[in-house]
């Protein structure tokens, strides 16, 4: 009898010490983890399925459980994000010794990530001979692997920050369109050298190039010429509208409701010629104040514009910016 209650309690604490063994092994609570994830997700709850999803591949790599990660940020509506996970399930599953069993989750991600390319934006940033440390980040405190190339993004309002050492950090405001490539080229301040005490140097103010600001102060001088071309042309057609009112007034004074007898014939054609000048000085007036408004407009715009050029060959923008 106390032999096989001694067989028993070895086998019960061989069983025990296997349980417990199997508890701590990361593999199968990666698996049950997964399977909790699952019932999440088949109930709807996708916020709670991408936990539990995450951490799962915490605990064990697997392209299953990145295709089920990319799913829920999908349905819950982080379309950038989802697109670029099923793009690492593309890769791992290529690089995985068991490709051929993963395969069906490469072919699942290919075929939803397919689907959701209209709706996201991508994005490439060029940072030309930026120093060692830089980071990029989202406005939602997301940091993005450099380098950036054809990033998947969420359509809509976004905020790049660009921060180095010993530089100022660049805020650049984007809006993104869907099912566009917008390459984004950012060129960051140089670091400043330090100045000796003794010598005191003022910052440098920076100003538009020399070809700029000759055309602003061009278009400044025209526009200003214009405009008091077009005010003297407003003018004269004043001066032209009294003497046309005062030739009919005295067709109205000496001939009254009738007809005017032929002798007034002169009369009338010149209060005609003075009211055809009025229109047409009055015409050219506006024009010319319009034309020289529109040339002062500018010319202010092109003093105190940033330095942004814009291109693009009918599917990807390209926005430069100096700072």
């Amino acid at each position: 009898m106390t032999a096989r209650l001694l067989v028993v309690l070895a086998v019960s604490a061989v069983s025990f010490s296997r349980a417990a063994a199997q508890e701590e092994d990361p593999v199968f609570l990666a698996q049950k983890r997964f399977e909790a994830a699952r019932q999440l997700y088949d109930a709807g709850d996708f916020s709670g399925a991408l936990s539990a999803f995450q951490s799962s591949l915490a605990l064990q790599p697997s392209p299953n459980t990145s295709l089920y990660i990319a799913r829920s940020l999908k349905h819950l509506g982080r379309l950038g994000e989802a697109v670029a996970r099923y793009e690492e399930v593309v890769r791992a599953v290529a690089a995985h010794a068991e490709r051929e069993r993963y395969a069906p989750a490469a072919a699942a991600a290919r075929t939803e990530s397919r689907a959701l390319e209209p709706r996201v934006v991508r994005l490439t940033l060029v940072l030309p001979d930026a120093p060692p440390g830089v980071t990029v980040r989202l406005a939602d405190g997301r940091r993005l692997a450099l380098p950036v190339e054809r990033l998947p993004l969420d359509a809509g309002p976004a905020e790049l920050i660009i921060e180095a050492p010993s530089r100022p950090a660049v805020r650049k405001k984007l809006s993104l369109v869907a099912g566009r490539h917008m390459r984004l080229e950012v060129r960051l301040t140089p670091a400043s050298r330090p100045v000796a005490a003794s010598q005191p140097v003022e910052p440098p103010t920076p100003g538009p190039a020399p070809g700029e600001e000759r055309l602003q102060r061009a278009l400044w001088l025209t526009g200003w010429t214009t405009v008091a071309a077009g005010a003297a042309s407003l003018v004269t057609s004043v001066i032209f509208w009294r003497l046309a009112q005062s030739r009919f007034d005295t067709l109205e004074s000496e001939c009254g409701a009738l007809p005017c007898p032929p002798g007034h014939a002169g009369t009338l054609d010149e209060g005609r010629r003075y009211q055809l000048a009025t229109n047409v000085a009055l015409g050219v007036g506006v024009g010319l104040a319009a034309t020289g408004a529109a040339l002062l407009t500018y010319s202010v715009v092109l003093k105190r514009r940033a330095r942004v050029a814009l291109r693009s060959d009918g599917s990807t923008l390209l926005a430069t910016w100096r700072f």
